[in-house]
């Protein structure tokens, strides 16, 4: 978004729908486009000509791949979740210092829920915003399998999410005590007592090219992007084979 030169009224009036109808669709069906749409509805007060170029390559994309969709095999049994998280630490200057979370909700191999924001918060460390992507991804994910009780969907608890800082697990189980985390966080908050109730959830390492999170915290190659779309549609059955 390298020209920044301000659009006129007319044109701020298109960008505004546009990206609000692409915000439709990343919120409810296309969780490939959350991330940049999270990015182009920050210019939503003052829009660019470098956004709207990109807003209009973003609707380009969606309309070239028009016949992606969310579903999978039908499966019988027991349900099986995965949950992920992932954060980029001030990976986007050109928009700020604060951190972009995200988190991806997949059941049976379906993703089901997804979430691409900004942090509230400018933090000091990756291992601070990854913690506040983790506390945030409980909040969700309590949310999510309390509404699949409530539709008789029976899931497992405690539930489990995946990282990919080994931090923030240390974090979670109360193993870094003396390390450069220590006075950072405020363990009054109620996202960290949430995040240290052993009995809500279970954190687990999961390697970064295998974090399903990743594509919604953080700007992605092409190639790079590809790879991380077709795996989470596959499913990532060949995960360990991933390099």
């Amino acid at each position: 978004m390298r020209n920044i030169e301000l659009l006129n009224d007319d044109d701020k009036s298109w960008y505004k729908s546009l990206v609000g109808q692409l915000g439709w669709f990343a919120i409810s069906l296309r969780w490939d486009i959350a991330h940049a749409v999270s990015r182009l509805q920050q210019f939503s007060a003052s829009p660019t000509e470098g956004a709207l170029e990109a807003a209009l390559r973003v609707a380009t994309y969606v309309a070239a791949t028009a016949n992606f969709k969310l579903g999978g095999e039908v499966k019988y049994g027991v349900n099986k979740t995965e949950y992920y998280t992932d954060s980029d630490h001030g990976g986007d200057r050109g928009l700020g210092t604060k951190s972009h979370t995200g988190i991806m909700l997949v059941l049976n191999g379906v993703p089901v829920h997804w979430k691409s924001r900004k942090q509230p918060k400018t933090v000091l460390s990756p291992a601070n915003a990854e913690i506040y992507a983790l506390s945030e991804g409980v909040k969700q994910v309590r949310w999510f399998q309390w509404i699949a009780a409530d539709m008789g969907i029976d899931l497992s608890w405690p539930f489990r999410i995946q990282v990919d800082n080994s931090q923030a697990i240390s974090f979670k189980n109360s193993t870094c005590s003396n390390s450069k985390l220590r006075g950072m966080i405020d363990l009054r908050d109620s996202w960290v007592r949430e995040l240290r109730d052993d009995n809500i959830v279970e954190v687990t390492y999961v390697r970064g090219k295998c974090n399903y999170a990743d594509i919604l915290s953080k700007c992605i190659p092409g190639g790079e992007f590809n790879r991380l779309v077709n795996m989470i549609m596959q499913g990532c059955k060949k995960r360990s084979q991933v390099k």
